[in-house]
């Protein structure tokens, strides 16, 4: 994602609360994963339609954000 591509994740509760608002989608059965990997189409589309969104969303998780909360949790900062 945060190299602008789309994600294809299973139903974690970390990766549908990070592709909430997209950035790729969340695929719960066998079936979703054979038509979205064997579909072009749709690979297409959601490389279109959510290489922005997964950008904006990866942003909030980048190194230098998470490393300040973890000094402040450890007290080390």
């Amino acid at each position: 994602m945060s190299q602008g591509l789309p994600v294809l994740g299973s139903p974690v509760e970390s990766y549908v609360e990070l592709l909430e608002n997209g950035g790729g989608k969340v695929l719960s059965s066998i079936n979703e994963w054979e038509l979205a990997i064997s579909n072009e189409d749709l690979l297409n589309d959601l490389v279109i339609e959510h290489s922005r969104l997964a950008l904006d969303a990866a942003r909030k998780y980048e190194t230098s954000k998470i490393a300040d909360l973890y000094l402040q949790a450890f007290g080390l900062s």
